[in-house]
């Protein structure tokens, strides 16, 4: 029994890893193929971490093919189960592609509170995502760039972190003067990742 549950639980996470590596190249249907036999998969154990992690990417599949209110679902459903700094992210770019205002603050403070000493950088990477999405969305032009410009010129920055940050600033670059946003993508690369974080985490209190 022990040895059938182990067996679920590690193919579980395999159908995770392919799940995000069809969702990064654009291969929707193949990652919800993954994602529901992975869900039916873990369903057969009480693994409550891999379940959580299965209904986040159904949140992040939903999101990428613009159904927001299936990304909320299961984003909610996945913090029930687990907290997770990715299904927080998650939500506030649900509830800014939703203009929903107060519940992006909400969820922004909730991310922030996840930003301990020990916390690794690629998660404060792909929570800073959220953050240029929430300055495109406010205009503030010159913070999103300088936000994309630290992400993309992190070391080592998740595959997925880059594709979202890069698409955030396709989204922000369009009619804008081309010059002064490289000058703050540039202007971004020298930022410090903490010192970031702590000023989001003053200017949301």
């Amino acid at each position: 029994m022990a040895r059938s549950i182990q067996f679920n639980e590690n193919l579980a996470y395999v159908l995770i890893l392919h799940a995000q590596l069809a969702i990064a190249q654009g291969n929707y249907e193949q990652a919800l193929g993954n994602l529901t036999e992975g869900l039916d998969v873990i369903s057969r154990t009480v693994e409550v971490r891999l379940t959580a992690d299965l209904m986040n990417l159904q949140g992040w599949l939903g999101f990428y093919q613009g159904h927001y209110d299936t990304a909320e679902t299961f984003f909610l459903e996945s913090l029930e189960k687990y907290p997770q700094l990715s299904a927080r992210v998650g939500l506030v770019r649900v509830y800014l592609k939703l203009r929903r205002d107060d519940a992006v603050k909400k969820e922004m403070q909730e991310g922030l509170s996840f930003m301990r000493p020990q916390i690794e950088p690629y998660e404060k990477l792909e929570f800073l995502v959220a953050a240029a999405d929430m300055y495109l969305i406010s205009s503030r032009d010159n913070d999103a760039a300088e936000m994309i410009g630290l992400i993309l010129g992190y070391p080592n920055v998740g595959y997925q972190t880059r594709l979202d940050a890069e698409q955030v600033y396709r989204e922000l670059a369009v009619g804008k003067d081309s010059s002064v946003l490289e000058a703050a993508l540039e202007r971004g690369k020298s930022l410090d990742l903490d010192g970031v974080v702590a000023r989001l985490l003053a200017e949301l209190v």
